[in-house]
């Protein structure tokens, strides 16, 4: 295999693997990451139930997150790392952000429809919710590989109710990455066409990090290719990327 190669796929849910010479890596993954390293971005939203299960498993999964889900999670029970952290010669960095209201009053009511609809598995995942720590922030990554090369993956960082001096922040600290991963919640698509672009990523991948999510909640998804489209239109080299899509970059 190149030095010069890395294959970007798609899991399903919030699953990115990266894979590539030496170790590779997988954002929040839903199944047990066996030798991969996990980068663990938080722990709502499904992001940590691979490791959990690993956990359960009695696996020692290599884990990167912030202190509060490590210790969540039980370190003991982890070879842990807080970012910055260097792993096999990548460099990886975080930055939390403020997620998305859980609930905006529109997404209330859609959320309230859907578990009349579904009441047990909505009950099952408001026990998992009273079950999770309080406080805490997602995060943003940052890996750089050892040929100077930057990944910044943004989850759903770009939402109508980020802070903008954040946005400013984050766009000057992540600017021409080669490659620039986010995520849309749904209702944002606006925000992401507003600031996405000022990131001057060299290859975008508009990555489905909620359709599955909602799809299990009976809540309504959108398409990604109408936003990649419109990006597309503002001169971004993006590309959509859903479950089972892969990318490889030689």
């Amino acid at each position: 295999m190149s030095l010069w190669n890395l294959r970007i796929t798609h899991l399903g849910g919030a699953a990115i693997h990266l894979d590539r010479p030496g170790r590779s890596f997988v954002f929040d993954p839903a199944e047990p990451p066996g030798d991969d390293v996990a980068l663990v971005s938080w722990y709502d939203c499904d992001r940590s139930i691979g490791v959990e299960r690993a956990v359960r498993d009695k696996a020692t999964p290599e884990v990167v997150a912030c202190e509060s889900v490590l210790d969540w999670l039980g370190r003991s029970a982890l070879t842990a790392h807080e970012a910055p952290v260097r792993i096999d010669g990548v460099q990886i960095e975080a930055e939390p952000y403020q997620p998305i209201p859980w609930a905006t009053p529109t997404e209330a009511l859609r959320k309230v429809g859907a578990a009349l609809r579904r009441p047990l598995r909505a009950g099952r995942r408001m026990a998992r919710r009273t079950s999770l720590p309080r406080g805490g922030a997602p995060l943003v990554w940052q890996l750089t590989f050892p040929d100077g090369r930057r990944l910044v993956h943004l989850g759903c960082s770009l939402h109508s109710g980020a802070d903008p001096s954040w946005i400013q922040m984050a766009q000057r600290r992540y600017q021409g990455a080669d490659w620039l991963l986010c995520g849309s919640d749904y209702d944002e698509e606006a925000a992401v066409l507003e600031h996405l672009p000022g990131f001057g990523g060299k290859v975008v991948l508009l990555v489905d990090l909620v359709n599955q999510m909602r799809e299990q909640l009976s809540l309504r998804t959108r398409l990604l290719t109408p936003l990649v489209d419109q990006l597309v239109d503002q001169k971004v080299a993006a590309y959509p990327c859903t479950a089972g899509s892969a990318y490889r970059f030689e």
